[in-house]
């Protein structure tokens, strides 16, 4: 006689999970609000996307940012203000 409450799955959550093929080089996805880039993956990954789903093409996705060169800093001349 008591109510009983059940957790049941809609679609719209069963849908949410992410698939194998989700998971492939160069698609981002959204994990606890934040979006991650996959950019490369291990060989035990590329044998199973290889023989699962016939993928041959694992190029790496370069995430590296170009370096700024600084100039050199010097340091300017005594002005009589604080302790040298």
């Amino acid at each position: 006689t008591y109510p009983h409450v059940f957790l049941e799955l809609t679609d719209t959550e069963v849908n949410d999970c992410y698939k194998p093929s989700d998971l492939t080089i160069g698609k981002t996805i959204n994990i606890y609000g934040r979006n991650f880039l996959i950019n490369d993956c291990d060989l035990f990954t590329k044998t199973f996307y290889t023989k699962n789903f016939g993928v041959s093409n694992f190029e790496t996705i370069s995430t590296e940012e170009p370096r700024n060169e600084f100039s050199k800093m010097e340091i300017p001349p005594y002005n009589r203000f604080g302790s040298l």
